[in-house]
């Protein structure tokens, strides 16, 4: 699983034609986040890696892609906290995280990390 973090043009109807562009190849989202701290970034996650890449070497953004690690953890307080500081204290730099899906009892969480195979280890 791939996540694509893009930087799109600040201005009104990118995240639309972004959008508009996977759908037209029948890629579904699984999940995405915008911000605009910083210019605009968008990090998403798609059902279709080849089709994505393809979409964003044709739309010319810039964009940068890392492997996505995926851990189920319990669905309650204190959970998230402990994968940080177990990551933290391996030194282990957490770059982005995603909830996948949770229900009543657990979450599957979505997260890119510095180091991905000490990362692997310890999930």
């Amino acid at each position: 699983m791939q996540e694509y973090c893009i930087k799109l043009p600040d201005k009104p109807g990118q995240m639309a034609d972004l959008c508009e562009a996977l759908a037209a190849e029948n890629i579904n989202l699984l999940t995405a986040t915008a911000l605009t701290a910083t210019g605009a970034v968008v990090a998403l996650v798609t059902d279709d890696e080849v089709g994505t890449t393809g979409v964003l070497d044709r739309l010319g953004h810039e964009y940068h892609v890392s492997e996505i690690l995926l851990v189920t953890m319990p669905h309650q307080p204190g959970s998230l906290a402990a994968l940080s500081r177990t990551m933290g204290n391996a030194g282990i730099n957490i770059n982005s995280i995603y909830i996948m899906s949770k229900d009543d009892d657990k979450a599957v969480i979505a997260f890119t990390a510095d180091d991905v195979e000490a990362a692997r280890e310890m999930i």
